[in-house]
């Protein structure tokens, strides 16, 4: 969305929460009432394969056995807004200062994950699908809301009704089989 508010050529939009196209919208990149869900995800605590550590709910982040917790930083990465939502609603969101490492999207924390360099990580599920092997799903971390992708035309596009057509598209039953074989849940 920052790319596009600072006029970036881009015909449509697709965001990892419903607050993200919210602010496209109040900014006038997107028409208010384009927006629909394009797809549905969680969010999920993951430790590197073979970690002994037993985690099974939030507040087991917080003890001293869990140095290093990887997390998207909230005030730029969705999956990092719910996981601090989470962790405040569990309050442990105050215990884990220090401990977190901030990441500039939900892949890097996979791979901080992946390759052992922290205990913990908040991912989506699907990412969490890419390298299984590698990582563990100890927990559905319970975010409250649901966690909607919406995707919409730009309002000022040259393209735009390319851009709704290719919504359109993406939207429909073969589009919704595709992102269901890589995990994304249906609208």
């Amino acid at each position: 969305m920052q790319q596009v508010a600072r006029g970036a050529a881009v015909d449509v939009l697709a965001s990892a929460d419903e607050e993200t196209m919210n602010a496209a919208i109040v900014q006038g990149l997107v028409a208010k009432g384009a927006a629909r869900v394009l797809a549905r995800n969680s969010l999920v605590l993951i430790v590197p394969a073979g970690s002994r550590l037993a985690i099974g709910q939030l507040d087991d982040l917080a003890r001293s056995s869990v140095q290093r917790v990887a997390i998207g930083g909230p005030a730029s990465v969705p999956a990092g807004r719910f996981a601090q939502r989470a962790l405040e609603a569990a309050g442990v969101w105050a215990a884990l200062q220090g401990r977190m490492v901030m990441t500039q999207n939900v892949r890097q924390a996979l791979d901080h994950v992946a390759r052992g360099e922290v205990d913990a990580g908040f991912v989506y599920a699907t990412d969490a699908a890419l390298i299984g092997d590698r990582v563990t799903v100890v927990l559905n971390v319970p975010t409250g809301t649901a966690i909607r992708y919406p995707i919409a035309p730009i309002q000022g596009s040259a393209n735009r009704q390319d851009g709704a057509r290719f919504v359109d598209h993406v939207l429909s039953p073969p589009g919704q089989t595709i992102r269901g074989r890589h995990g994304f849940e249906k609208p």
